[in-house]
């Protein structure tokens, strides 16, 4: 069904998307906030899941990368990195993953240079060993999926060469591939000589996997709203905080940087519309075959958080009264009507967004007093498969 807004009506703010997420917005609820307070904080190195305590009862995080079950503690052959628990550390109030040159050209698990989740089937010397692993490094994925929503991270970013930074959502659905990039900073995946370039993307293969014919070069995952993009260039050792946002909706996405969109994509046929695991990575990159950092950092981040909207899509609501306006619940409805035979007059100081996935009508007479502000926004209903 075609979808509309009819108005009759004074100081309306009406939007079929929002030019930027509003937390004041009442639609929108928090999924995640982790702003990583340190008590508590620590790793099961058993299974790499955060530790549960009575000061932090519910375990967020997975060291390493659940998802690409069973070897978690490795990445490709390009990176060489071994994650590990002891490189991902809590402490004053921040997450700080650290990559760190050992001089070892092949860490190996039998020699004990790191351990392996000892709870996940197949995850042994013997099947998980890769050559030439120079590096140990830290990588989170969260043990939780997520959906359509916001999505925001606040870091600092290690700038030299070959250092590689990820911000990402992962998880396809049951033939597709699916990931968006928030931010993937890189100087051998910018393109230039720079230290200050980074990425964003959405990749997508129909066939169920990132390359489902090796191959067939057309069976393998299309990137379809790669962009570059560079941070600031006065800051030499990018030693300022930085946020990096996602606004991912069934029909549209857009990207942040320090609270202002750099970026969005359309095509429908290519957005992910399954819920997804958050991944952050700090690795060092041998992209062109040889070492070019020997030594430690590490990548500082303050908080990672979700915002998701409310939806109950399949509701038609009538404000028809004043009793309506102040009970009503926000969250996408099917369609709103609005306005009263006798004249619906809001409020004041009354401050409301509506939205619906059909349709909003203001079909009866209906007043704003001056001061009040009312925001109407169809969009598709963001319900995942």
């Amino acid at each position: 069904m075609k979808k509309l807004i009819y108005l009759c009506g004074m100081m309306l703010l009406c939007m079929n998307v929002m030019a930027q997420i509003d937390l004041n917005d009442e639609n929108w609820e928090e999924a995640l906030y982790d702003g990583f307070i340190s008590a508590g904080r620590g790793w099961n190195t058993y299974n790499f899941h955060e530790l549960t305590t009575l000061e932090h009862p519910n375990a967020i995080w997975w060291c390493g990368a659940g998802a690409f079950y069973p070897c978690t503690v490795f990445t490709d052959e390009y990176h060489h990195q071994v994650y590990q628990p002891s490189q991902c550390v809590f402490e004053n109030n921040v997450l700080s993953l650290i990559s760190e040159y050992t001089g070892e050209d092949d860490l190996s698990c039998a020699n004990g240079d790191y351990i392996l989740p000892q709870s996940i089937p197949g995850a042994t010397c013997e099947n998980c060993e890769q050559p030439h692993n120079n590096y140990l490094s830290g990588m989170i994925q969260s043990l939780p999926k997520f959906g359509f929503g916001y999505y925001e991270i606040r870091y600092k970013t290690p700038a030299h060469r070959d250092a590689h930074v990820g911000f990402w959502v992962f998880g396809g659905g049951p033939e597709t591939y699916e990931e968006i990039d928030i931010m993937e900073y890189s100087n051998g995946d910018c393109q230039d000589d720079s230290l200050y370039g980074y990425s964003s993307g959405i990749w997508h293969n129909p066939n169920g996997i990132y390359a489902n014919n090796p191959l067939d070069p057309n069976d393998y995952a299309i990137n379809y709203a790669k962009s570059y993009y560079h941070l600031p260039t006065n800051e030499p050792d990018l030693s300022e905080y930085h946020t990096f946002g996602l606004e991912w909706m069934p029909d549209y996405v857009k990207w942040y940087r320090d609270g202002n969109v750099v970026s969005e994509y359309r095509n429908r046929e290519h957005i992910p519309q399954y819920r997804k695991w958050i991944l952050v990575t700090y690795e060092i990159g041998t992209y062109h075959g040889s070492l070019m950092w020997f030594g430690t950092d590490e990548l500082v981040i303050d908080y990672i958080k979700v915002y998701e909207l409310k939806t109950d899509c399949s509701d038609d609501v009538f404000i028809r009264t004043i009793s309506d306006w102040e009970n009503f619940e926000p969250r996408v409805k099917n369609t709103i009507s609005i306005g009263s035979t006798n004249g619906l007059i809001v409020p004041q100081n009354q401050n409301q967004t509506f939205r619906a996935s059909e349709s909003i009508l203001i079909d009866q007479p209906f007043e704003l007093p001056q001061g009040v502000q009312m925001s109407l926004i169809v969009q598709e209903c963001p319900e995942n498969l």
